[in-house]
């Protein structure tokens, strides 16, 4: 059997695997979005995109229960968003652990990965447990200026399923990632970091001095990760599973309000809608 390995990078770069074969069920939809240009001035857009998706599977060989091998993509295609397009492939790309030649379109890759992947391999010996792979990528807010892309990957095939999850904060004003510094005056982390804690260790029933052995962060100390997702409520940061506690423990959230931040937003960008 053809092996499919995943690896999880804690980037909003998402999980690593190889598969494929094709499949693809479009759906239209068309959403409207505000452009902020000021708090007083705002002018609406209307921003359209499909609903695409591919399909990977394996038809060669079963595993002992009778599953193939599969993997199954469902994304937002954006018709005047080509920067977001290329990020949302880009990360399609990474999660089937590949690069596709300058030029060529994903979904011409896409093609010669299902031609490939209904070839006979004659390293395959057996496939105890078939791997498989859910990744969807959805729209999950639209504002003005400002659309929050959740991906959310599910996997199996290993010691046990697992699932991750990331975000896209984009800008379809500029057609660019949104970060925190886009966000945030300069030299926030600490004061970030100090809100975040006091909030964490709220949420874990944590007194301000226990330690956090518990937890794996750096040398004991408390931080923030890069994944966020910009919320009407505040900043949402994610812990995967594994990447501050064992797998049992699951994933841990973290929502960190605008009004605990206020001293630390900068004026007049995405999230200034939000704050009353």
């Amino acid at each position: 059997m053809r092996d499919i390995t995943y690896y999880f990078c804690l980037l909003p770069a998402i999980i690593t695997i190889s598969a494929c074969s094709h499949k693809k069920k479009p759906g239209n939809r068309t959403d409207t979005l505000a452009t902020l240009v000021s708090p007083a001035t705002i002018s609406t857009d209307t921003i359209t995109y499909a609903n695409e998706s591919l399909r990977a599977q394996d038809t060669l060989r079963k595993d002992e229960q009778g599953n193939y091998d599969y993997s199954q993509l469902n994304y937002p295609a954006f018709k005047t968003l080509p920067a977001l397009n290329r990020e949302i492939e880009k990360a399609m790309l990474n999660s089937l652990g590949d690069e596709k030649p300058a030029g060529q379109s994903f979904k011409a890759y896409f093609d010669e990965y299902q031609k490939s992947f209904a070839e006979p391999d004659s390293s395959d010996t057996e496939n105890i447990h078939a791997s498989t792979l859910d990744l969807n990528i959805s729209v999950s807010l639209q504002a003005a200026n400002l659309v929050v892309l959740t991906w959310s990957e599910e996997t199996s095939g290993g010691t046990h399923p697992n699932t991750n999850t990331g975000f896209i904060n984009w800008n379809p004003k500029t057609d660019r990632r949104i970060t925190l510094n886009d966000i945030l005056i300069n030299d926030h982390t600490t004061g970030l970091n100090k809100v975040a804690e006091s909030i964490f260790r709220k949420d874990a029933k944590l007194g301000p001095r226990a330690p956090l052995t518990n937890y794996n962060f750096d040398n004991g100390e408390f931080a923030l990760n890069n994944n966020f997702e910009i919320t009407e409520k505040g900043l949402r940061f994610y812990y995967n599973s594994y990447e501050i506690q064992a797998y049992a423990y699951g994933p841990t959230e973290l929502l960190v309000p605008y009004s605990s931040i206020k001293h630390l937003l900068r004026p007049n960008t995405v999230v200034t809608q939000f704050i009353k």
